[in-house]
Order: structure tokens, then C-alpha cells, then sequence
């Protein structure tokens, strides 16, 4: 068995300063990749790439903005000029703000479509083009199960995770003919220093280490969706099956989340 099946690939992870993204870097790194870290908080991705060092691994950070830009393409022209082509981009940046529709001030839901999807496609229009002129690559969009099961109280970020699986599906159908590979991930609840962006759940909360494992498993493989945990694999195979249940649970969740407050929000 190949206990390092990414050595010598170069992995490129967005929102990698903390939580899944974080845990990602250190859990491609182990692995044997060379991880490229990006995100908004430099001190913090700094020290991320020396804990990933000090344990043997490779790891090279450098600061970005999906929302911007003029921020991706100075992020990846930096990493192909400091560590050459990119093998795996994940896109792992995200942004949630927990709060009922009506409540919630516009300008942040545009934000989580700012970062969530439109983010991951401008890190995929910076990157995919030498993939598929390379003819071999993979990306992987990381989304939620929120996007597959819709939760009160997340209606945007829901509706921007949800608009990210429907493009990862069609871009798929674009480019896996001509060598890219494209995953959809979808973690669920995860505890990260930003808390729980839902507060009732009846499927276990998992660590973002174990979501990281499970993220390179799927890499090595060549199934096109994976769903991080199986209770959540569970917990969406029964929202399709029965969909009365499945909404009868969002008025459970809906009657709790409205009964206390609500999380600060969050970002990679």
C-alpha cells in the first residue's frame, strides 16, 4: 500500500488559515503532497505551513481573496512560479451567516454567493485551463450537505452551496473527457472554532480531522460525489427518500433555531 499516493503532486487548498481547510492541508501534506496554502489570514496560514514542515511535510502559503479578482491571479501565478503546475485545487473558502431570511442584511447573503460559489469559480477558471492543456488534474468543490438539505435559518448559504453542486455536476460533464477529474465534497456539521452553523442535528458532529481523511480517501478514488461522515450519508439518503420527514425535521430545526440565538458568522 502507498502510505504517500500524493508525493510529488502539488495540492492547492483555499480557506486553509483554519478549520477543514487547515485540517486538509496538514492531512494532504501527511500523505505527501506539497500543500499549497491560501486564504485571507496570512500570520495564521504561516503558521499552519510550519506545523505542516515541522512534521516532515512540505507546505508553501501565500495570501487570497476569492473575491477578487486581481487577488486569484496574483495567488496562482505566485504558486506555479514558486512550486510549478497544479495537480489538485480544493476549493474549501467559505463564508456562512447564520440568521431567518428576513432578518438577515443583503448584503451578506451576496457575500456567501461571493465566496462560496462565485469564489470557487474564479480559483477554477485560474486553474483549469493548464489542467486541461496538461490533459490530467483534479478539482474538487467543496460544498455542504446544507446545499443537498436545505436548513432554516441558512437560506443563503444553503442556496450558494446548493448552486455549487449544480455547476461541480455540469462542469464535470465538461472536462472528464479530457482528463480533469471533478469531486463534489460535502462535509456536514464539522466543529470548528467558528462553532455550529445549525444547532440541532441528529446525525453525529464530526472533527475536521476526520473530515480531512475522508477528503483524501475520496481523491483516491474515482467516485464523483462523496458525503463526508456516515450519518450524514445516511441522514441525506433519507431526506430524499422521505421527503415529509425531511420537513417535518426543518420545523424542528426552524422552532429551535428561532428559540435561541444565533451564531456569530464565519469564514475561511
Amino acid at each position: 500500500m502507498n502510505t504517500l499516493p500524493f508525493r510529488g503532486k502539488n495540492v492547492l487548498i483555499t480557506g486553509a488559515s483554519r478549520g477543514i481547510g487547515l485540517a486538509m492541508a496538514r492531512a494532504y501534506g501527511a500523505a505527501g503532497a506539497t500543500v499549497l496554502m491560501m486564504g485571507r489570514d496570512v500570520d495564521a496560514l504561516a503558521r499552519g505551513a510550519d506545523s505542516i514542515q515541522r512534521a516532515g511535510g512540505r507546505a508553501w502559503h501565500h495570501v487570497l481573496d476569492v473575491t477578487d479578482d486581481a487577488s486569484v491571479a496574483r495567488a496562482v501565478d505566485a504558486a506555479r512560479a514558486a512550486q510549478g503546475h497544479i495537480d489538485l485545487l480544493i476549493n474549501n473558502a467559505g463564508v456562512y451567516f447564520q440568521q431567518p431570511f428576513l432578518e438577515q442584511d443583503p448584503a451578506r447573503g451576496r457575500l456567501e454567493l461571493e465566496v462560496n460559489y462565485f469564489g470557487a469559480l474564479r480559483m477554477v477558471r485560474a486553474v483549469l485551463p493548464e489542467m486541461l492543456q496538461r490533459g490530467e488534474g483534479t478539482l474538487v468543490n467543496v460544498s455542504s450537505v446544507l446545499g443537498h438539505v436545505a436548513y432554516p435559518t441558512n437560506a443563503n448559504y444553503s442556496a450558494s452551496k446548493a448552486a455549487l453542486n449544480a455547476f461541480t455536476h455540469a462542469l464535470r460533464g465538461e472536462v472528464e473527457a479530457r482528463g480533469v477529474r471533478v469531486l463534489l465534497f460535502m462535509p456536514g456539521h464539522t466543529r470548528t472554532e467558528n462553532g455550529l452553523s445549525v444547532k440541532l442535528t441528529r446525525v453525529p458532529l464530526q472533527e475536521p480531522e476526520e473530515v480531512a481523511r475522508e477528503a483524501v480517501q475520496a481523491t483516491l478514488r474515482a467516485r464523483p460525489v462523496h458525503v463526508s461522515g456516515a450519518g450524514n450519508r445516511t441522514f441525506v439518503w433519507l431526506s430524499g427518500l422521505f421527503p415529509n420527514w425531511a420537513r417535518n425535521y426543518m420545523r424542528e430545526v426552524a422552532r429551535v433555531s428561532f428559540a435561541t440565538p444565533v451564531l456569530p458568522p464565519g469564514r475561511s
